[in-house]
């Protein structure tokens, strides 16, 4: 860094430049030391797939705390040492204070990050334990809780009044009366095709979920809705053109999901 900041900026005098260098080498260790308060108690606890850390208590730290708690529990749990760039960071940061937008974000290639009631969860894809594919049929009223997967889902009518339009893709509108009840919830699979939202004609679920930057759920265990022979929502994501409110619709369904 010297010799580049004396060839391109002509820098005489490098010793502030020096001394702040120095400055934060000796607040390495204390900085490590703050960002270990953040951590479970039993941390390290030797191979593990899942840690958590309380929101509140991280949101008060600074920047530079929480990069290298982050930076600690990725170690962790790929058991090696990790470095968290600022732009992944900021992209976190940014995540973190939306909340009701997409409820997990990949903070590695192999680690996940998901709400959990006030607590940030740290997981490896596929590390948590499932009882494999979910296919379950679900009538208006009901509430279908999937405690591995950490969700909730509900379907009620609502009334046109209390329709709200947002970006929020935990709550959805489909119109009711293109619909036959029961509904499926099921596992999406290989040769499932649907109409995004905005779209003129089908695409492979498969392909959508490649193109989508954000999942609610890790990607081979992201859920959709069926209207056989329909597919009328990618849950948590987009819903099928086909079923969206009009001005023709007379009955609204809302699909509300939340976090567990």
């Amino acid at each position: 860094l010297m010799p580049f900041l004396q060839r391109e900026f002509n820098f005489t005098n490098l010793s502030s430049f020096l001394n702040i260098g120095l400055i934060v080498q000796e607040m390495l260790p204390e900085v490590e030391k703050a960002a270990a308060t953040l951590l479970p108690s039993d941390f390290p606890g030797g191979t593990q797939n899942k840690i958590r850390l309380d929101i509140s208590t991280y949101k008060g730290y600074f920047s530079g705390i929480q990069i290298k708690a982050l930076e600690m529990v990725l170690s962790e749990l790929l058991q090696r040492e990790v470095k968290l760039t600022n732009r992944l960071f900021r992209d976190f940061t940014v995540w973190l204070a939306q909340e009701k937008f997409s409820p997990r974000f990949r903070l590695h290639p192999q680690v996940e990050v998901r709400r959990s009631g006030g607590e940030l969860v740290f997981e490896k894809p596929g590390s948590t334990p499932h009882e494999g594919t979910v296919s379950v049929d679900l009538e208006v009223g009901a509430e279908y809780v999937n405690e591995a997967l950490g969700l909730m889902l509900r379907m009620d009518w609502a009334k046109r009044p209390e329709v709200k339009m947002t970006d929020d893709r935990m709550v959805e509108y489909l119109d009711g009366g293109k619909l036959r009840f029961p509904l499926r919830l099921r596992t999406w699979k290989a040769g499932d095709r649907f109409q995004p939202l905005g779209m003129q004609g089908e695409k492979k679920i498969s392909d959508f979920l490649t193109d989508e930057k954000d999942h609610f759920l890790p990607r081979s265990q992201m859920l959709v809705l069926e209207n056989a022979p329909d597919i009328v929502a990618v849950v948590g994501s987009r819903i099928d053109e086909r079923y969206k409110l009009t001005e023709h619709t007379q009955h609204i369904l809302k699909i509300t999901i939340e976090s567990l």
